[in-house]
Parts: structure tokens; sequence; C-alpha cells
């Protein structure tokens, strides 16, 4: 605190913030929406080259979704191309650090930071308030 100036203040703090997520999202859609063109032979050759890089898991259920699209480009039974999906959603890391600070200009005008930093997750906070005197 200031003596010539009693009304600025700063204040400083040090943190930690905790997040979980437990929400799940899952769903179906139509591969037609996801592959609008999928009728040009360019795009099955173009994704059968794609599926050749991917491990043997994942080139399975690529095949297979390539595969369905070959059988709508043929006319054969599009009304059932459809991929569900859920996913299992969750914070890479649920704790993080928030280091902030806070000054007082005056008893009316305040100025507030906050960042916070771990991992792959980083936030930003900057507030500039104005507080009234209704009384």
């Amino acid at each position: 605190m200031d003596a010539t100036h009693p009304q600025r203040a700063l204040s400083v703090w040090v943190g930690v913030f905790y997040q979980t997520i437990q929400n799940d999202t899952e769903g179906s859609i139509p591969l037609t929406d996801i592959f609008p063109n999928a009728g040009s032979g360019m795009t099955i050759d173009n994704l059968r080259n794609w599926a050749d890089t991917l491990p043997p898991g994942q080139r399975l259920v690529a095949n297979q979704i390539i595969d369905k699209l070959e059988d709508i480009s043929q006319g054969i039974d599009p009304e059932n191309a459809i991929i569900n999906y859920k996913l299992d959603k969750k914070v890479s890391a649920p704790f993080n650090i928030i280091l902030g600070a806070q000054y007082q200009f005056n008893k009316h005008w305040m100025l507030r930071s906050e960042l916070g930093v771990f991992g792959k997750r980083s936030q930003f906070l900057l507030n500039l308030n104005y507080r009234f005197n209704w009384l």
C-alpha cells in the first residue's frame, strides 16, 4: 500500500485449478454427409491410398468405411450407410497452475489478470473493472 495513494493496492496469488469432464457424446452420421462426392472413383482411390498408411487395426476400420462408400457409389443400400460414434471425453491434464494479479488504481478502477499454465492447456484472463458508487 502506498501512503501517498492509499486507494492503490496490488494483490498477487498462485493457485491450482482442477477440471473434470464427465460428458460423453454419441450419435450417428450418414456417410454421404461426410463424403458428399463418394461416387467419384478418385475419392475412393485417394481414401484407399490413405488407408494403406494406417496401422492394421485402423486400416481395417477405414477399409470397411471405404467399402461402404463404394457400395453407395454403385447404388447399393445407401440408406444403411451410417457411422455410429461415441466419444468418451476426458481432460488430458486435469490440474492447472494459476498465477494471478490485481492492481487497484483507485476506489473505482481495478485491473485483474490470471494466467493458467500446465502441459498442453493454457488460459489467460484480463479484466478491467469499474466500481460504481450507488450508495
